[in-house]
């Protein structure tokens, strides 16, 4: 009889012990098919998404896909950035869970994934297909720091987020950089120029015109009406590297907010590059005091093939592989041209002002101080 009740005994504690086990392991209907350690979070397919709404920091934002194009939607349809646009689409589209928190919805604001914190909310992105369907929405937490302990102390070992309603997940993958708001999504670049490609710059300021030309690889002159003058060096290689990064804080599309009276009486620069390429700025008026109005255009006139007496001709000591070479580089800079007069045509872009006077330097400002010797 005691034994019998020895075993029931055991019997009993086993059943319990297999019970809570039972209840303190996560079920694949709390958490969701599929979060397992390795599987991708998302569980749609990137190359279905035509829309993305991103809010942050009380802040919403869109881009979508028209026609082919992606485009900032709260920009007036700016062109989003196909490098940003790739890489980060594909960033999301790899995400793998590296651990999940068991039980971690319930205490969200523990990883900055709780939507309703006030001055800490996550980001949330929302993706749509062609439809207006919602695909999923991604929600991205903080960082998960080392121990101060770690050689890597300030590098974050993980980002925290949750796919859906589903559980928090920790991942491996850097989302501090991924685009918040739709500026982020484009590229406020207009053109980097180096200032050593510049062979001639023509400014026309104040009813004044001067044109630069370069002489050697440290040296310009000034071309007629103005030949004999004395060049400040330092100014003129100030002027030549104006193009070497101008960028933009907003873009306007044309004919909708700015009057064409901005640009009655425009100044206006131009610069002649050794590959062909002349790129000509309009500067018109001021928005304000710290900005001004600029649009901008692109040309290109080939250059020679190596040692061409004359354009399309092909000297006989050219091989096979320079003249593929050449015709590729034509090819390539047509292009650009292309391009960038199809974007350019279409905006008129608000610079800085410390940029737009860097274009419009005085003749006075580019000649030396009295006395000075002329190159010879």
């Amino acid at each position: 009889m005691k034994k019998n009740v020895i075993w029931l005994i055991v019997l009993v504690a086993l059943a319990t012990w297999l019970l809570l086990q039972k209840r303190n392991k996560p079920s694949g209907l709390e958490f969701g098919a599929g979060h397992l350690p390795g599987t991708p979070l998302l569980s749609f397919d990137i190359n279905h998404v035509s829309r993305v709404k991103m809010a942050s920091s009380g802040a919403t934002s869109t881009i979508r896909k028209v026609e082919g194009t992606w485009k900032a939607v709260e920009l007036q349809d700016y062109p989003v950035d196909y490098e940003k646009l790739t890489r980060h689409l594909r960033q999301v589209a790899e995400l793998r869970i590296g651990q999940v928190l068991r039980g971690g919805e319930k205490t969200l604001s523990e990883f900055g994934l709780d939507s309703t914190a006030e001055g800490k909310a996550p980001a949330e992105i929302r993706f749509f297909d062609a439809a207006g369907a919602l695909l999923g929405t991604l929600w991205i937490g903080q960082p998960r720091r080392p121990g101060p302990d770690s050689a890597n102390a300030m590098r974050p070992e993980g980002w925290y987020v949750r796919s859906n309603d589903g559980p928090v997940v920790l991942v491996e993958d850097f989302l501090g950089d991924f685009p918040r708001m739709a500026r982020d999504w484009i590229n406020d670049t207009l053109l980097q120029i180096p200032a050593n490609s510049v062979q001639e710059v023509t400014v026309t300021a104040s009813n004044s015109t001067y044109t630069l030309k370069r002489q050697d690889e440290k040296t310009f002159i000034l071309a007629a009406p103005e030949q004999g003058k004395v060049v400040n060096q330092a100014k003129a290689q100030q002027v030549a590297g104006a193009l070497s990064f101008l960028s933009f804080s907003s873009a306007i599309r044309r004919g909708k907010e700015i009057a064409e009276a901005a640009f009655d009486e425009p100044d206006q620069f131009r610069a002649i590059c050794e590959d062909g390429m002349t790129y000509t700025l309009l500067l018109g008026a001021r928005p304000d005091e710290n900005t001004r109005y600029i649009r901008l255009a692109a040309d290109f006139n080939p250059p020679l093939p190596p040692d061409a007496a004359e354009e399309g001709a092909v000297p006989a000591d050219t091989t096979p592989e320079q003249q593929a070479a050449h015709r590729e580089t034509i090819q390539a800079l047509q292009k650009r041209t292309s391009d960038l007069n199809n974007l350019f045509g279409s905006w008129t872009y608000v610079v800085p002002r410390y940029m737009a006077d860097s274009l419009l330097l005085s003749l006075t400002d580019v000649v030396s101080a009295p006395g000075t010797e002329a190159p010879h």
